[in-house]
């Protein structure tokens, strides 16, 4: 069945527990409060620094809204949904999706720390622990992902691993039964707390949007209103491969060891807090609670659990389970079982930030275009292209590099992976700190080769020209050759 096929139809298994482990447990002695540790706590809260409340967790201060709404009509790949929308953790569809094909807490705690820039270390059990809160909210009582083929047995048969569509995927206030309304966010949001950009079989339209809002910041494009209309002004979606699907992802990060969470300055812990004061606040619509659930949709069994919370209570809570959400079928891609074995020499490290010199100032248009009109090369018309001077300039005045195009493809040159790195960081790091600093002065043009060679930094243009004779010898000699080569 298709992560999006309706999964309606079949009573949820309950786990069962014995009299002996619903019985309360004696409280120890330790428990019991004394007054001059009361004192110490309140001694140490005094002293806790401003930051405390961004920082204590979660998935960042620049995460995106929790209930923000799945765009329809998308494919969206694990990485893209983990480094963009870490909150999808909290969807019973994500999880429900992400375990069954191959999902574990190791692989997906690995994925959010590479992916998202994290303020505090991200644990396996930390990512259990939401899971499991999601999928109990969906009516899986007892679930955990050990135990998740009891739900999925019956419906491997059916189900197609090559499906992305998050068309129907519900927030985790939806499967709650309460309409949540967030407000539109602009695209190049998304790439605000992103640790290292999708890039390569993990990257896939989304990825491409964000890229190009995070570029031209003056197009109001908002996520995820403007979803479609924007993927077809960018060509429309990219054809899905095997290489883009969750199993095939989780091999390739599954032995990686995480880097550890970096050290945030004082001036990005600041804007961090502006950033969070300035949030909209989400609201719940009129008809918040849902008062009458979809005729397809039954009852929740009760359990005696249930049962007590809703004397407590004093009204009843209703939940809608994952089986009974409906949710579209999509088209059949590919034929998943043809595995291609994935041969990966290079993976890129998360981005690290590198504060440009503060010398630089932009050239006035006039000056450019002036240089442009004596020096251009033929065939060239705009003063901005990769290309206009054949490459950097070496002598005033020196364009910025955030103002220049992004070079083609097939060039592998010093120059245009010069112009790679500094996308990358400013796509990682424009909500924080300084990322448009750099020119094309031949300063900064070495200074950018000395630090691309020092984090081993190629682009995915180059790891896909490289020569095949390069199979035969180690990592770091490949990098090192094609860092000779295009520098």
């Amino acid at each position: 069945m298709s992560s999006n096929m309706s999964l309606h139809g079949e009573p949820v298994p309950r786990m069962t527990s014995t009299p002996e482990q619903d019985s309360p447990q004696p409280q120890p002695y330790s428990n019991q409060r004394f007054p001059s540790a009361e004192r110490t706590m309140r001694t140490l809260k005094s002293k806790a620094e401003p930051y405390d409340n961004v920082f204590k967790g979660g998935f960042g201060p620049y995460a995106p809204p929790r209930d923000l709404p799945f765009p329809d009509d998308a494919n969206l790949t694990a990485y893209e949904l983990l480094a963009f929308l870490p909150h999808c953790l909290q969807s019973a569809h994500v999880v429900y999706r992400f375990i069954s094909n191959g999902g574990t807490r190791s692989v997906l705690s690995v994925l959010i720390t590479v992916a998202r820039d994290m303020p505090k270390e991200w644990h396996a059990n930390r990512c259990g622990t939401i899971m499991y809160k999601a999928m109990k909210d969906a009516g899986f009582e007892g679930w955990t992902v050990k135990v998740h083929d009891r739900w999925h047995a019956s419906k491997k048969a059916q189900w197609n691993e090559t499906i992305l569509n998050v068309t129907g995927f519900r927030t985790p206030a939806q499967v709650r039964g309460i309409e949540i309304v967030e407000d539109d966010i602009p695209f190049k949001s998304l790439a605000a707390g992103v640790r290292r950009m999708p890039q390569g079989d993990d990257a896939l339209d989304l990825t491409r949007m964000v890229q190009h809002c995070v570029l031209h910041q003056e197009e109001e494009w908002m996520y995820p209103r403007d979803y479609a209309k924007l993927c077809k002004l960018l060509g429309g979606p990219a054809q899905v491969r095997l290489e883009h699907i969750d199993r095939m992802a989780f091999k390739r990060w599954e032995n990686t060891v995480p880097p550890p969470p970096r050290l945030w300055s004082e001036g990005e812990k600041e804007a961090a807090m502006k950033a969070m004061e300035t949030k909209p606040k989400r609201y719940r619509a009129s008809s918040a609670r849902m008062r009458t659930p979809a005729p397809e949709v039954q009852s929740r069994e009760a359990t005696p659990k249930a049962e007590t919370q809703r004397r407590r209570s004093g009204r009843p809570r209703k939940r809608v389970r994952l089986e009974e959400i409906d949710v579209e079928e999509g088209e059949e891609i590919l034929d998943v079982e043809e595995e291609v074995p994935h041969i990966e020499l290079y993976t890129r490290a998360p981005a690290v930030y590198v504060a440009p010199p503060a010398d630089a100032r932009a050239p006035s248009a006039a000056a450019v275009n002036l240089a442009f009109a004596a020096e251009h090369d033929v065939g060239e018309i705009d003063p901005f292209s990769a290309y206009a001077f054949g490459g950097p300039r070496h002598s005033p005045p020196f364009r910025m590099l955030h103002e220049i195009q992004q070079p083609h493809s097939a060039d592998i040159s010093g120059w245009a992976e010069n112009l790679r790195w500094t996308l990358e960081q400013r796509a990682c790091f424009w909500h924080a700190v300084q990322t448009e600093g750099w020119n094309e002065s031949p300063a900064h043009m070495e200074l950018i080769a000395q630090i691309r060679q020092k984090q081993v930094w190629a682009s995915d243009e180059l790891l896909e020209l490289l020569p095949d004779m390069e199979d035969e010898e180690p990592d770091f000699v490949v990098m090192e050759k094609a860092e000779e080569e295009v520098a």
